[in-house]
Formats: C-alpha cells, sequence, structure tokens
C-alpha cells in the first residue's frame, strides 16, 4: 500500500492525471483479506479510482482473460 501511495502524491505533484490504480497479485499465496482490503483501502484514502485486480498467474491467457474488462474501464475513461 505504501508504494501505491507514494506513486500517487508524484504523480499528483508533477500535475500527472491518474484513471486509475490496478492492483496485481505477485504471489500464488498472501493473506486473502489482506488482498482484498488493500484496494479498498487505497480507495478510501486516496478517492481514485480502482480498476481492477490482476490474480497472480504466469500463463499470459489467463492474466490477458482478467484484464480484457480492466481495458475496457481504461478505455471509456479515457473518451
Amino acid at each position: 500500500i505504501n508504494h501505491t501511495f507514494l506513486t500517487i502524491e508524484a504523480l499528483k505533484k508533477r500535475n500527472i492525471k491518474i484513471i486509475g490504480i490496478i492492483f496485481n497479485n505477485i504471489s500464488k499465496t498472501g493473506n486473502k483479506i489482506i488482498l482484498e482490503d488493500n484496494p479498498k483501502i487505497v480507495k478510501k484514502v486516496s478517492r481514485e479510482n480502482i480498476l481492477g485486480t490482476l490474480p497472480y498467474s504466469k500463463d499470459k491467457n489467463i492474466l490477458y482473460k482478467n484484464f480484457l474488462p480492466i481495458s475496457k474501464k481504461i478505455f471509456k475513461l479515457l473518451k
């Protein structure tokens, strides 16, 4: 979470528009509660749009499938 908040702060100081944040799980293991709470906490504190969360996977097809709905949100926000 700390890196996310630092990144948000750095982008805002440089007047770079943030259209949203995507979380990615970097391992198969992890506390499910923490993985679900992190996006909620970041949204509540930063008030930035959370576009989604990508699961951990080495399979690019799975990641692509999970990214498609997020990409639709991105394109909609860019219009």
